[in-house]
């Protein structure tokens, strides 16, 4: 994957103007708002089985940290509007509720269902890389079921730790006031680690959804452009459901204006997600001189020499973008 410290180079070589036209013009050639479309329907059907695989595990959890983590998945459901109240009730039975059976046989069954949404979000990224011999289906799935347990891990200790360390500056606050200014900074400071959660999702996503080996990197081009468009729409979107949405979408969809939300939400994220693989793809493609169209060299060739590990990247990058059987069939027989 590339690295930040490749844009310079890249920019210096091909100029932005070229590299922002290669971007917009493969997003057209890779179907990027046709597969955007399809992996929000795919995360709404996702979504809930993942929210119950959480709330499986939330009982577990400290008593401070139990109230904290539920108030932050019915906050998130607010966003769906009265469609969500059903849903908000369900919450609530599952936070109260610590029996074996749920933990045992629904947490497979949803962590089953949950990593479906992985699964076709991988198949979209290898098509950012124009990748069209990928996986096979069983290694994909492990490898979504992998993403999902390791993400609800990472939301987990993040619900645990913010609540602790909520409660740890407030005892040293009112301990030792003198270090007030301190304390604020730390109270900022741990706010971060929701930040850091999202730039490690994106991170294991861009590293593990292509189908094919690379160094792993936690900042690239793609994951930061992600995380800031995210942040900004986040923003921006609450503020359009609280004052305009959800009255238009209520009067247009009725019961279902929650879902038509959650699914234009879906979209935007998912095309956000695809902008940030076109970038880490074209980036490497100039880097290593692959040509963003086809399957042949760029007549630029690469910016620097290449390692042999970076030469058996290209080989098997070059190979797996080639045409597969049903694509040479078709072509032949037309």
């Amino acid at each position: 994957m590339p690295q930040l410290q490749d844009i310079r180079p890249v920019v210096r070589s091909i100029g932005w103007r070229t590299l922002l036209k290669r971007i917009w013009a493969q997003a057209g050639e890779d179907d990027l708002f046709t597969w955007a479309a399809s992996l929000a329907y795919a995360w709404i059907f996702a979504i809930f089985p993942f929210l119950i695989f959480l709330l499986t595990l939330v009982p577990l959890m400290p008593v401070r940290s139990r109230q904290y983590a539920g108030g932050e998945i019915k906050s998130a459901l607010n966003a769906l509007g009265d469609a969500a109240m059903p849903l908000k009730q369900q919450v609530d039975a599952i936070l109260n509720t610590t029996h074996g059976g749920l933990l045992s046989i629904g947490l497979i069954v949803s962590v089953w269902a949950a990593s479906g949404g992985v699964s076709m979000t991988m198949t979209a990224l290898d098509r950012c890389y124009d990748i069209k011999i990928g996986r096979t289906y069983i290694r994909q799935r492990f490898l979504a079921l992998l993403l999902t347990m390791v993400t609800s891990v990472l939301i987990i200790l993040v619900m645990i730790l913010l609540p602790v360390s909520s409660a740890i500056v407030h005892w040293c606050f009112h301990r030792y006031p003198a270090f007030y200014p301190i304390l604020m900074l730390i109270n900022v400071v741990r706010y971060g680690v929701s930040l850091l959660l999202m730039m490690a999702v994106l991170a294991l996503l861009y590293h593990f959804g292509p189908s094919f080996e690379r160094p792993f990197r936690f900042l690239t081009p793609g994951a930061v452009f992600s995380a800031c468009v995210w942040l900004l729409f986040a923003f921006f979107f609450r503020l359009y459901i609280q004052w305009f949405g959800e009255k238009s979408y209520n009067a247009t969809y009725g019961a279902v204006a929650g879902v038509a939300i959650l699914l234009l939400f879906f979209y935007i994220d998912a095309v956000v997600l695809l902008l940030g693989a076109e970038i880490n793809s074209e980036i490497d493609f100039a880097v290593f001189g692959i040509a963003s169209d086809g399957d042949i060299p760029d007549s630029r060739g690469p910016l620097k020499p290449l390692t042999p590990a970076q030469q058996r990247l290209v080989k098997e990058l070059t190979w797996k973008r080639k045409r597969g059987p049903r694509e040479s069939a078709s072509s032949s027989s037309a």
